[in-house]
């Protein structure tokens, strides 16, 4: 019996193997390419050989990305006229749209961001059409999730099975609408077209500059333990937070956009990228190994933006469906990950 779970296990990495070498580069047209996660991505996707033409709206690449890929500016995914310039000057294969505010920027304006969200893949998704392009990705977020999803190893299809439940937050009902307006997308031409997501936790990163988000208070602590500064937590103690690092993230994206169909098995294609969980006790443990004098003040209310997320969003999401489907897992754990953001942020002080 033992013979033959090792004689499936390598078939099935051959399988894996023969399949990524087989993989056609693209040409991949990413919204929101200056982001925390877009950056990053593309600069993997370079090294993997795909061109990517970057919307540009304000800010410019670093040199060392401009150089290898297609820089368009003045793309702003509210504006109809600026994303149909992109798609007559090139050919594109799939489309990332990663054009969205974070969860606590968009609790906070939220008519702004539905614009950015809802609106934008509205008018994204149309000129898709009028061009031909029948494939697109979407980073979803674990925001969608609310206080009636499951707490333990949460699924992404457990949205699709329950598409009236309340995420508890304008954040997760733009997400909804995104996904609503891409399965309308498929349905028009189920043979060609091509939609698929990815749930993403909170992202933590070594990078010196971060959004207004519900698990960006790790890189905040960790800032301030670096500097010697108190830190004034938002969310409580003991929330048990999904997140992933960057690094792992990207690799389960473009694993995600080159898997072939008949590899993707969950309903409309939609997946959890599944990292570590831990609390911001666990953190504070770990940053006071690090930093003997790290301060912290616990929250002096828990109704807030970033303590309401914590409290409805589940305490870990499945690895199972991305590593059966696509051979996808997280290589970074949580110690690892605090500790090269804190290396990093040392570097910079």
């Amino acid at each position: 019996m033992l013979t033959y779970v090792i004689a499936a296990s390598v078939v099935s990495a051959l399988v894996q193997l023969r399949r990524r070498n087989q993989r056609k580069k693209l040409n991949i047209f990413v919204i929101g390419a200056t982001g925390s996660i877009g950056l990053p991505f593309i600069r993997y996707c370079l090294g993997k050989g795909h061109k990517v033409i970057a919307a540009l709206h304000r800010r410019k690449l670093p040199d060392d990305v401009s150089r290898r890929c297609v820089s368009e500016f003045g793309v702003d995914v509210t504006n109809e006229k600026s994303l149909d310039r992109v798609f007559q000057r090139h050919k594109i294969d799939v489309v990332w749209n990663l054009a969205a505010p974070l969860s606590v920027e968009s609790e906070n304006n939220p008519e702004r961001a539905k614009q950015i969200t809802v609106g934008g893949m509205r008018l994204l998704l149309k000129v898709m059409r009028s061009h031909g392009v029948s494939t697109i990705l979407f980073s979803d977020s674990i925001g969608s999730f609310g206080e009636t999803s499951p707490r333990k190893h949460c699924k992404a299809s457990w949205l699709v099975s329950n598409p009236t439940q309340n995420p508890g937050s304008e954040y997760g009902r733009q997400k909804r609408e995104c996904r609503e307006l891409m399965y309308a997308f498929v349905r028009e031409d189920p043979s060609r077209r091509d939609a698929r997501w990815i749930v993403i936790p909170g992202v933590l990163h070594s990078q010196a500059t971060w959004g207004d988000g519900t698990t960006e208070y790790a890189l905040e602590a960790i800032k301030c333990a670096v500097n010697g500064v108190t830190f004034s937590c938002p969310v409580p103690l003991d929330a048990n937070l999904p997140m992933i690092y960057i690094d792992d993230l990207v690799v389960a994206m473009h694993e995600l956009m080159c898997a072939t169909k008949d590899q993707l098995r969950e309903p409309t294609q939609g997946y959890t990228a599944s990292g570590f969980s831990f609390t911001a006790n666990m953190l504070f443990k770990e940053l006071s190994t690090l930093c003997s004098d790290f301060k912290y003040e616990e929250p002096k209310s828990s109704d807030t933006p970033a303590g309401n997320f914590s409290r409805i969003w589940p305490d870990s999401i499945s690895s199972k469906e991305m590593k059966r489907d696509i051979d996808f897992e997280s290589k970074f754990g949580f110690t690892d990950t605090i500790r090269t953001i804190f290396r990093a942020a040392k570097l910079r002080s």
